[in-house]
Formats: structure tokens, sequence, C-alpha cells
């Protein structure tokens, strides 16, 4: 048989392969074994475009033995084939029920076509034979093999598949109901919020063209803003300016800074989304629309999916009542006592309105531009009305003293409309400076290192957590065992305050019954989650996938090649819980350490760079072939920002020469996979405050790590260099770090990933689907007029957007016969993409917040 197996991966050698099988004594063979025989002979058949004859073959290898798995993947794989090739969905449904028979018997290879089924469910499903095909085969196939999948099933209740998810997640969430009770809690809340809104639209229109003269019966106006139900309105996830201001940093940090309302003022009892307020506002939006208007008004899609995942919500608190209760009050508590204080919030937004200076194509000597001086006034007004202070007042008395101190003179020098307010770039950016070391001096000196868990949440204190299992346990596609469940025995005492770049952050030691303790930051200011799921949950999906196909590949499972793909676990939509190792630091903080130690300003390389290619008067100087961009380049380089910056702070921190060189080779290859998805996906903006890595073992984990969307829905990146490996990095990795261990491990990550029965591409769909959904429910809130993709308009984005990956990736991976062949070098493709990484033409063309020099 393995000869045989030679012959099928030779495409000369089909034919001497066949002979070869047909060659062979049945008579001398177990069932099992001649069943093997004919699945072999069947694929060379359909390999040699006989597939009528190979269908047979498989038909005859599974009569002789029914539970041979790899038999069923073959012929579902066949089945597929002729699906491709004909369009009848009669294949189809085969298809899709020989995969659920593998996964059914045992087969690991099966279980990589599980986001094939799911795809098929989403887009070929019109004649219902995927439906019937998994409806027929769902209580066959083990329940714990979809729980890596339960995210794609909470997105298909959004979509016309949804009975179909739903009676597969009402059986998880009677044996699993903690691997979906999360994302389905949040989920429920911003369904609430969205299928509310999206009646009252319907309602103000109806009545406004109920209202309208005949004459003018067509028209549509902007719906009236109607009275918001309270049970809609006590969720702070209720932001609708985030992603429409002109700066979402800023935006974000001020409407968090604005927001006054507890996170966890609902019902805990009652559960997210359950209160009456809520569910009643939509019901009676949607019956008084109904009546308010003769013709009759089709329920939205909306309130179609809030009610599709509100009863299975209802359904599993009916199931386990104690267990969602705890985790209610525990959500709650972290939401509410656990966010950043007044002051925190101020210090990021002002951060942030610096980095906005930094970001722009101007130097210190131009005007303020008026989107800047729009985006001042707002933040002005969101964090200083007389409504903001007077709600801090309620909250904590403790801190509107400060905020209150601070309005006048925040106003003056920097709202717009002031007579204080700078004329220059350069007069407003140090303004903030000053701003910036005011609040962080007061943070500091306020603010202790740790906090008393007993003081700040006495409920957390005093809770006990009864069967509360450690989160992230479902996510790793393995299969769950009640004896391996780790389980939650309490919560540390002490409660951390993490402070990274102007950001504050609360983290919390959770204590497991293995007697290890876990730890999560609080993270809030985005939103995050929504009902489509966040972007970032999505690529740590991903990367666990992608470590599985590195662990079954022998070049990448002897190299040890795995990413690093924390555990998140949404709280709200602008709040969520982040594993993260307390030796975490960024690779910001080493320029920074370097900077305070010379006293030298973190923005000086940055104001320098600005000067030296814009003229007199803040403007950019027109060099079409770069050359003053390079030069000021070099110049920060040899002056400044000197090569062995990271170095020296990795030497001084790492206690031996053992540490560091494990350490070295860690961080060089997980930088490697990072660098690989970053040129696959397109993945730009890495910062040096978004690499964050541990120092005691090398890990990383990179904020804000997911793909951008053009206007057509393809993947598009701005930045002329594939991934961040700058000539700090270069040093630090040392020569024999770059070439013997990046550059590998980038070719035998890719080459694992496009390996024959991988299932990459189908797990890009899967990604691909979600996050399309999500970019075009976003660009719904920032562009007024763009509807909602259609499965027929989606598929084909999906379809372009991983052709594209594939290509990038086939273009790293190594392929031996064709390398050899024409005399190249196998990791070619490889260190192509490094030599253009490490380009200075290319580097100097980066934005000088990139900090290209370190």
């Amino acid at each position: 048989m393995l000869q045989a197996r030679a012959h099928l991966h030779a495409p000369g050698e089909l034919t001497l392969g066949l002979h070869l099988v047909n060659s062979t004594n049945l008579d001398y063979f177990q069932p099992q074994h001649q069943a093997e025989l004919f699945r072999l002979k069947g694929q060379f058949l359909q390999a040699l475009g006989e597939r009528d004859q190979a269908n047979s073959n498989y038909s005859t290898a599974l009569t002789i033995w029914d539970q041979l798995p790899d038999g069923w993947l073959s012929w579902g794989s066949h089945c597929d084939e002729m699906y491709e090739n004909s369009g009848n969905h009669a294949w189809l449904e085969y298809a899709v029920s020989c995969y659920l028979q593998a996964v059914k018997h045992g087969s690991c290879a099966g279980r990589t076509m599980l986001p094939r089924v799911l795809h098929l469910l989403s887009f070929e499903n019109e004649g219902g034979a995927v439906g019937r095909a998994l409806d027929r085969k769902l209580n066959e196939v083990p329940l714990w093999v979809w729980l890596i999948w339960s995210p794609q099933l909470l997105m298909s209740l959004q979509r016309g598949e949804g009975p179909h998810a739903r009676a597969l997640l009402v059986q998880i969430a009677q044996a699993f109901p903690q691997a979906i009770y999360y994302s389905l809690r949040t989920m429920v809340l911003c369904l609430r919020e969205f299928a509310f809104k999206v009646v009252q639209e319907k309602r103000a229109a109806a009545a406004k063209a109920q209202q309208a003269p005949p004459s003018h019966g067509g028209s549509i106006s902007t719906p009236a803003s109607g009275p918001v139900s309270p049970g809609i309105d006590s969720h702070p996830s209720v932001s609708g300016g985030v992603d429409r201001a002109s700066s979402e940093a800023v935006a974000v940090a001020a409407a968090a800074l604005a927001r006054t309302k507890s996170q966890g003022t609902e019902s805990t009892l009652g559960g997210p989304g359950m209160s009456k307020g809520g569910e009643a506002a939509v019901s009676k939006a949607d019956t008084t629309a109904g009546s308010s208007t003769t013709q009759k008004i089709e329920k939205p899609q909306e309130v179609i999916s809030f009610e599709a995942a509100k009863e299975l919500m209802e359904f599993l608190r009916s199931k386990h009542p104690t267990m969602a209760q705890v985790l209610e009050v525990v959500l709650g508590d972290i939401g509410s006592r656990f966010v950043p204080k007044p002051e925190e919030r101020l210090l990021a937004v002002v951060h942030a309105l610096l980095l906005r200076c930094y970001k722009l194509p101007f130097s210190n000597a131009a005007d303020v531009p008026q989107s800047l001086k729009r985006e001042l006034h707002g933040v002005c007004k969101a964090c200083f009305s007389s409504d903001t202070v007077n709600r801090h007042s309620r909250n904590s008395k403790a801190s509107v003293v400060t905020i209150a101190d601070y309005k006048d003179r925040f106003i003056h020098d920097l709202n717009p409309e002031a007579p204080g307010f700078p004329s220059t770039l350069g007069d407003l950016a140090t303004k903030l400076k000053a701003w910036k070391d005011l609040l962080q001096n007061t943070v500091e000196e306020s603010m202790p290192p740790a906090l008393s868990l007993e003081q700040e949440s006495p409920v957390l204190h005093e809770q006990s957590l009864v069967d509360i299992a450690m989160p992230g346990q479902y996510m790793n596609g393995e299969e769950p065992s009640q004896e391996g469940i780790v389980f939650l025995e309490g919560i540390s005492a002490n409660v951390h305050v993490v402070r990274r770049h102007c950001s504050s952050y609360r983290r919390l030691g959770f204590i497991g019954t293995d007697g290890r303790t876990r730890h999560f930051i609080v993270q809030t200011g985005q939103h995050w989650h929504g009902s489509t799921g966040s972007s970032e949950e999505r690529m740590m999906q991903l990367l666990r996938l992608v470590n599985g196909l590195l662990e079954k590949h022998p070049e990448s499972r002897s190299r040890r090649l795995a990413a690093h793909a924390p555990i998140i676990v949404p709280v709200y939509s602008q709040i969520r819980l982040v594993e993260e190792d307390t030796s975490y630091c960024t690779y910001g903080e080493a320029y920074e350490v370097n900077c305070a130690r010379y006293g030298r300003q973190p923005d000086q390389p940055i104001v320098q760079f600005k000067q030296r290619i814009c003229d007199d008067r803040g403007q950019l100087i027109i060099d079409p072939k770069g050359e003053l961009r390079q030069q000021a380049y070099r110049d920060i380089e040899t002056t400044i920002v000197t090569e062995n910056v990271f170095s020296q702070y990795m030497y001084k921190t790492l206690p031996t020469c053992s540490h560091l060189w494990n350490f070295k080779k860690q961080f060089c290859s997980q930088l490697a996979l990072s660098g690989l998805l970053s040129h696959v996906m397109l993945i730009g903006g890495r910062i040096p405050a978004k690499i964050c890595f541990a120092r005691n073992s090398g890990r990383t984990f990179q904020t804000d790590f997911f793909p951008s969307y053009g206007q057509q829905g393809v993947l598009e990146r701005s930045e002329p260099v594939p991934f961040r490996l700058t000539r700090n990095l270069q040093t630090f990795f040392t020569p024999f770090g770059v070439e013997g261990v990046f550059i590998t491990a980038m070719a035998v990550a890719a080459q694992a990933s496009m390996a024959h029965h991988s299932g990459i591409a189908h797990i890009l769909s899967m990604f691909f689907r979600d996050d399309v959904m999500a970019w075009n429910k976003r660009l719904q809130g920032k562009t007024p007029g763009t509807t909602p993709l259609k499965p027929h308009q989606l598929k084909p984005l999906v379809q372009r957007n991983i052709k594209d990956c594939m290509e990038r990736l086939q273009m790293v991976a190594p392929s031996l016969t064709g390398d050899i062949q024409h005399g190249l070098a196998v990791q070619r493709g490889a260190v192509s993409l490094v030599e253009a990484a490490l380009n200075p033409r290319n580097l100097c063309r980066m934005d000088p917040t990139w900090h290209p020099w370190f």
C-alpha cells in the first residue's frame, strides 16, 4: 500500500500505481485492508479522470468495510468534486454525508472538512441539500468537534442557515454551556440594540410615508429620534458615534471617558439581553410599526436574529440556571468595578491626540488642520460637558475634583474656540505633551500599583465559583474530559494595575483547581465584539487552527513552531478579558527606557524626520525619488536611534546567557509566524506599542492584529514593507538568527499550511465569511445607504480573498520539485520578503509613528 501511495503522489506514475493495485491478490487481506485497496483504486481512477469508475470503487470499499474513515473522506471529496463539475445538488448532499461519516468514525482529516461543511451550508444550501444532510447526521457526530467552530455557528444564527445552526447550538448549550456563554451573551446584547434601532427606523419611515401626500408617497426621510427604552439605554454599548469619528482611537477614548453608566447596571439575575425593558421595547415597536399603517411591514432580519439568539440564551439559562447566575454576577462586577478611572481615560485621550498630531503629513510649522480642530472640539465637549462631570461626581467623588479642576485649563488650552488655542501644529503638540506629563504624574501618584479585591469588589471576593470552568478550555479543538477540565477556585486577592503607553488596565488572577493562576487584563475602550464578533477573536481562532497544521507537519513539529494565541473572553461589547503573562512588556517600552536613560524625548526622531522632509511652511516637499526621506532616515539611525537599543535592553533584562539564547530563538520564531500572517493577510500597523512579548518565554501577542479591507471588500494594505523586521531586530537576532531561524520558520510554516489535506482554504473561507460581514456592518454604520451583503454578493468576496491569500502563501512555501529542477533556492520566497522588510528604501517610506529606525 505504501508503494501505491507513493505512485499516487507522483503525477506521471498514476497508471503504474493503478496496475499495481489491480495486480494485488485480495484473498490475502482482511476486509478492512481490502476496503483500503478499493479506496486507493478509486483515488487513482479519480486522478485519471475516470469519475464513474472511481465512484463505483468507493462504494465497493465501504460496502466491504463501512467503518473506514479514510474511505468516507475520499468518497466525500469525490462527490464534492462531482458537484463542482456538474452543479447537481444531489452530489452535494452525498459529500456532506460522507464528510460527517468520516468525522463520526474518528477521522482527524475528516474534522478538517467541517469548515467546508459550514461553507457549503452558508453558500450552497439553496435547495436544502446541505441542511438535510446535516440534520440527518447531527446526532451521530460527536458534539465536541463543533466547539472550535462555535463562533461561526453563532454567526450563522444571523443568516439564512440559522435554523440548522440553532439545532446544533441547542445541543452544545446543553452539553457544553460555558463554551458559548460569553460570546452568546455579548451577541444578544448587541443584537437587542440593533433590533430596536431598526424597528424604530422602520416605524418612523412608515409613519412618514403615511403622513406624506400621495404625490410624494415614495420618499423616505431620515428616521426620527424617538424615545429610547430604558431596557436598551441601560447598557453602555449603545455608543453610536464610535465608528463615525474621524479618529477611531480618540473617539473611542473620549466616549469611554464620557460614558458614566456602569457596565454592570443590568439585572444580573435576569441575564444579559433578558431584561424585560429591552424585549418589550422591540416587541412594542414591532407591533406599533405594524399597526401604524395599513401596509404590513415585514419583520426585519435584525429582529429575527435577536429573537433566535434570545431563545438560545433562554434555553441555556433554563438548563443551567446556577451557572448562568454565577457568571452574570462575575461578569457584571468585572465590567463595572475594573474599568479605568476618569483621569486614566483622559490620559488615554490626550495620548491618542498626540499620536494624531504625529501622524499628520505636516511638520511643526504647519497650521492646525480643520479635521484635527473638529476632533479636539468633540473631545472637549464629550469629556468636560456638565452632564459628564455631574455623573462622574455621583460615581466617584474622589475623581470629580480632579476632572473639575482640569476642565477650565483643558478647554483654555485645547478647545479650538478658546483664545489660547495654539496656532501651529508644533505648539499644539507641546501643549498636549504638557498635559500628558501632568496627567501621567497624577495617575501614578494617585493610583497604587496593586488594588485589593476585597475593597474594589466585595461581591467577587465572597462569590462562590462552583462549577465555573477556567475560560478558554473549549477552544483548542480537542475532546474535553471531565477529569481534564480546570475549574475556578477563586480570584487573587491583589488586582494589579498595568500601565502601557498611557493606557491603564486591571489584571485579575484566576486561580484554578490545578494550582495554577492564570492572569487576565480587563481591556476597555473599543467596540470589539458587536453582533459579528471581534476580529481579534477570529484571528486567535485562526492561529489555533494554524497551530494544529504546524503540529501535524514533521518539519514544523521538529522545530516546535506554534503561534501564541491568548484567550479572549468578551464581557461586554466594549470590555473584554485578555489572557497575558505577568512578564509581558511591549517592544516600544524598550525604546522608551533607552530614551529615559539618555534624557531624550521619545518623539525627537519623529519631529526631526518631519522637519527634514517638509518646507518652512510645514508642507511636504515633493520628493519623487525619496532621496530626502532616505537621508533623513540615515541621519536618525546614525545620530539618535542606534542599532543596538533593543539588544541592550534585553541584555540588561535577562539574567543569564542561557535565558537570552532561549528568548532570542523563541522570539525570532514568533515574529516569523506573525510576519508570515502579516504578508499573507496584508496586516499592517505594527507599531512598537502593539507588539507585546513575555520576557520569560519570548511568546508574542500583537494587539489590533487583523486585516483591513478596501471599498470593494478585498484585502488591502498601503505599507511598502511586508512585516516588521527593522535594523534593531536584525541586530538582536544576528545574521544567523535571521537566516537560520526567521527565514526557515516562515518557509516551514507556509509549507505546513499548503500541505495536502491541510484544509487551509476551508479555514480561510470561514474566517473571511465572518470578517467580511463584520466589515460590511461597520461600513453601514459609517456610510449611510450601505446595504447588507447578500449571500450571492458575499461569496465572490470570500473567494477572491481566499485566492489572493493562497497565492501569497504559495509564494513563500517551498516547492521542492520545481525549485530543485530549476536550480532555485527552496526558501527564495521568504528571503525576498526579508530583503524587502530590511530595505532602507522601503523603511524610509513608512509613517514616522511606525518608528522604522527602531
